[in-house]
């Protein structure tokens, strides 16, 4: 009978070490996924701010190059119209 209960009290310290094991682990997965999420919404935050800053000198930029389009189309067209302007006082006198 001693080596059953000996049996017995071996068993049970086994299952209380898997047991405390098993807290363990859940303890520091969740302590893992934690960090995890604290980090992704750290890096969402980071693309946030990059693509609002993105944003922003794309917005400058297309401005910028729409005002300067408009200032090399109007003088490309006066350039055309005093090259035709010439060509009409060549061809009249």
């Amino acid at each position: 009978m001693g080596t059953l209960t000996a049996d017995m009290a071996r068993l049970r310290s086994e299952i209380d070490a898997m047991r405390e094991g098993r807290h363990a682990m859940r303890r520091e997965l969740s302590q893992d996924i934690a960090t995890l999420k604290r980090d992704v919404a750290n890096s969402q935050a980071a693309f946030r701010r990059a693509f609002a800053g993105m944003v922003k000198n794309s917005r400058e930029n297309r401005i910028a190059f729409v005002s300067n389009l408009n200032q090399d189309v109007s003088a490309l067209l006066r350039m055309v119209a005093d090259d035709m302007e010439g060509a009409r006082r060549a061809w009249r006198g």
